[in-house]
């Protein structure tokens, strides 16, 4: 009985959280995009187990697959179409980005930037820009991040919210993706942040480790994470930008770029390459990057 009254509290949140309607519990569910009357009429789109609702009103359900592609549902004279979109943010990173790599691994790597204005059309998206260095396959990267949003697990917001943050972080990617970091500390738009990564044998028994530091400059505040490493890392990223549950082009922040400079790295680097992501939507999005400096840019 117990069980069976768990079990009737967990479906009545699955029902509040999200318009769905079981077809199959353990292989499938559908994804309702419905008008007032589409109901009545069938309007059912089926969705792989393991979807989540990423946003939903009267003429459209949009879905995140577990595959990371989105799919737009919507709903018009009683039909159903399913349109496949994809969302900003790749398995392994973001947006747009400055990199390189070098055998000997990074000791060092800093820079500067300013808070981005808020978006405009504001939701349930996390937008981040960064520095950080990592492994080759990505797996292990530590940073200092800048973010708009709710840092989320499970629906449950861990930190932030509808205001910009800096934290300093260290994750790591298996088959879960698991991350540690300071406390979200509030910054104001236009404030001036530095961020800083550097090498040592400092943990316990000389192992290696990263120390991370994030600071607003306008305000004094500041966090620092410490990591234990195997080894430095072979590649670096002075500026990047990465989104998460992003489908239009004014859910990124109201200007046309945001720009990293006074960057320097050990070993030093006078030359970086650049990537933007080929997914949509598609927003404009390029970079410029050189000696010192790196230049994101987007249409809102």
């Amino acid at each position: 009985m117990k069980l069976l009254v768990v079990i009737s509290i967990i479906f009545l949140l699955v029902l509040t959280l999200s318009s769905f309607e079981a077809q199959n519990a353990s292989t499938q569910f559908m994804a309702s995009a419905m008008g007032s009357n589409s109901q009545t009429k069938g309007c059912f789109n089926t969705v792989p187990s393991g979807s989540v609702i990423e946003s939903q009103n009267s003429s459209e359900t949009i879905v995140l697959l577990p595959n990371g592609k989105t799919e737009v549902f919507s709903a018009a004279a009683g039909t159903c179409t399913a349109t496949e979109a994809y969302p900003l943010t790749l398995n392994n990173c973001c947006v747009e980005y400055s990199y390189t790599t070098n055998s000997l691994g990074f000791r060092q790597l800093s820079g500067e930037w300013y808070v981005p204005q808020n978006p405009s059309n504001q939701g349930s998206q996390l937008l981040s820009f960064w520095q950080g260095i990592q492994t080759s396959d990505g797996s292990e990267i530590v940073q200092p991040v800048t973010t708009w949003g709710c840092q989320s697990s499970f629906f449950f917001c861990l930190q932030g919210g509808s205001f910009w943050w800096i934290a300093a972080e260290f994750c790591t990617q298996g088959a879960l993706i698991s991350c540690s970091w300071t406390s979200a500390i509030q910054v104001g738009i236009d404030d001036s942040v530095q961020g800083s990564i550097s090498f040592s044998a400092g943990c316990s028994k000389n192992t290696p480790e990263y120390t991370t530091t994030i600071k607003d400059i306008t305000n004094g505040k500041s966090a620092t994470l410490y990591s234990c490493v195997g080894s430095a890392y072979p590649e670096a990223l002075p500026g990047a930008f990465e989104a998460d549950s992003v489908n239009y082009c004014n859910q990124l922040p109201n200007q046309s770029g945001e720009a990293f400079f006074s960057i320097t790295s050990n070993p030093s680097i006078t030359y970086w390459g650049t990537y933007t992501t080929p997914n949509s939507p598609q927003c404009s999005f390029s970079v410029s990057a050189g000696s010192g400096y790196t230049n994101l840019y987007w249409t809102p």
